[in-house]
């Protein structure tokens, strides 16, 4: 599935762009979900510190725990522009299949956050769409 930066909001356009600063101000080769999660949790305008927040979820937490992430990615000199790593771009298929499931025309944050609920950050995010009112796979 081809990406298309055409289909997203202005603040998922924001924090792709803050991301990929990010990556290259690092010195990291590619652009990761750890790059991507600190860029939405900088968003203090979104939905995303209220969702996590209605979740129980401390965001100040999560985005150290990708923040020490993104310090551990190898570095590099010089050289091209950091690129999406494989598992950025499976993150962006999920995103798009939940922005498909919850009828929407344009990829967000929320649907950035919801494909990446499933990464490893210690948070109890795992079942965030089934809590989600806009998902209509949500069976409650």
């Amino acid at each position: 599935m081809a990406i298309d930066p055409k289909k997203w909001t202005t603040r998922t356009q924001e924090a792709v762009a803050a991301a990929g600063e990010s990556a290259r101000a690092n010195g990291n080769p590619e652009v990761t979900p750890d790059h991507v999660m600190v860029a939405l949790l900088d968003q203090t305008d979104t939905v995303i510190p209220a969702t996590l927040k209605a979740l129980g979820i401390a965001s100040g937490m999560l985005r150290g725990r990708a923040f020490e992430a993104v310090e551990k990615l190898p570095k590099v000199q010089g050289g091209q522009e950091p690129r999406m790593n494989r598992e950025l771009s499976n993150v962006f298929q999920n995103a798009e299949s939940a922005r498909k499931d919850m009828r929407d025309d344009y990829l967000s944050v929320e649907h950035l956050l919801l494909a990446m609920n499933q990464r490893a950050w210690g948070c109890p995010a795992r079942n965030f769409c089934a809590r989600s009112s806009r998902c209509a796979a949500r069976t409650a």
